[in-house]
């Protein structure tokens, strides 16, 4: 009962308005929803992938959250080597017995300022614009006013419900470098602001619940080991909304084949919440990652050891032949 009550109270914080934006684990492998200014910034014609997020498998209603990106960057009418990246990112998550979900749309524009004559260093503006709508059902919960000590339902709410489905605008920015510092070492330094307009997220006729700034800052890097095809691949995000604040942290190793393929293995840690190993596999421009959050806090007693599950795929469209610039690389190319 007490680990039901738990999930029950986080279900109803949800529905109050008082859930912080989603996020993945692997933030590495998904760009759009990661920063704006990554828009467009791959080695291909374009870029598409997809993640899925599954977690607490043990509660009657799992978590759920997917989301599908596609990006590419445009070279032509601009400045010798500046380019625009355009793309659209796509989110849906469902949460709890309210059967409570978030769907999400954004257009994802970010230019990219060349900084120097070898194309190795690379300024970035990004913007999203988009819309978001969240919707929950009523048959599937109770509200504060119809819970007894029992928890059991004393008769329809008194609440002042506007409806059950509300939509509001999305404004998102970004500022990051990228760039080769040698033939064996790229680096990416990237902060973002989300829900810039506050917009208001309430589902009662007088309220007035305003989404909080997410403010994410993140840095990554790719380090050449020796003469063969070794990779080290460290990469950290910092986030804040509100009264939450996320790092998360980690390293990954990597090798490439000479026949294309190459492999990933490492482990991050979301401090004070959970450690996440995580292992890749790519080939031709296909790359998929599976990850595992293992919680280390007091979460893990509602969930029953049944955490959380997450795996990406990610396609880049090769070039003919490569343009006349070095591949940048802001974390594992996963």
């Amino acid at each position: 009962m007490k680990k039901l009550a738990i999930i029950y109270l986080l279900c109803l914080s949800a529905v109050a308005g008082m859930a912080q934006d989603i996020h993945f684990s692997q933030f590495y492998n998904s760009p759009l929803t990661l920063n704006p200014t990554l828009t467009g910034l791959a080695d291909g014609k374009f870029r598409i992938g997809g993640l899925y997020r599954t977690q607490w498998a043990s509660i009657s209603r799992p978590y759920r959250t997917s989301s599908i990106a596609f990006d590419m960057p445009v070279q032509k009418g601009f400045a010798d080597g500046d380019k625009l990246g355009v793309g659209l990112v796509f989110f849906y998550d469902q949460t709890g017995e309210y059967n409570f979900t978030t769907m999400n749309v954004n257009a994802s524009f970010a230019y990219h300022k060349v900084l120097d004559r070898e194309h190795r260093h690379y300024l970035s503006l990004g913007v999203q614009v988009g819309f978001t709508q969240k919707r929950f059902d009523f048959g599937n919960g109770l509200f504060a006013d119809q819970i007894d000590g029992s928890l059991a339902g004393t008769g329809a709410t008194a609440e002042n419900i506007s409806g059950n489905t509300i939509f509001h605008e999305n404004l998102n920015v970004g500022l990051s470098y990228s760039g080769r510092l040698s033939d064996k070492a790229a680096i990416y330094i990237g902060g973002a602001m989300f829900n810039v307009t506050q917009p208001n997220e309430s589902f009662l006729n007088d309220g007035d619940q305003s989404l909080p700034y997410r403010v994410s800052v993140n840095v990554g890097a790719e380090i050449g080991i020796g003469k063969g095809g070794f990779q080290l691949l460290p990469s950290v995000i910092y986030q804040t909304q509100a009264a939450a604040d996320e790092i998360n942290a980690g390293l990954g190793f990597g090798y490439k084949f000479k026949n294309e393929l190459q492999t990933i293995i490492g482990a991050y840690y979301r401090v004070g919440d959970a450690v996440i190993p995580m292992v890749g596999l790519g080939y031709k421009g296909f790359n998929l990652t599976f990850s595992y959050d293992a919680n280390t806090s007091d979460l893990k007693q509602a969930a029953n050891g049944n955490n959380a599950l997450e795996f990406s795929l990610l396609y880049v469209m090769p070039y003919k032949k490569l343009p006349n610039q070095p591949s940048i690389f802001f974390a594992p190319k996963f």
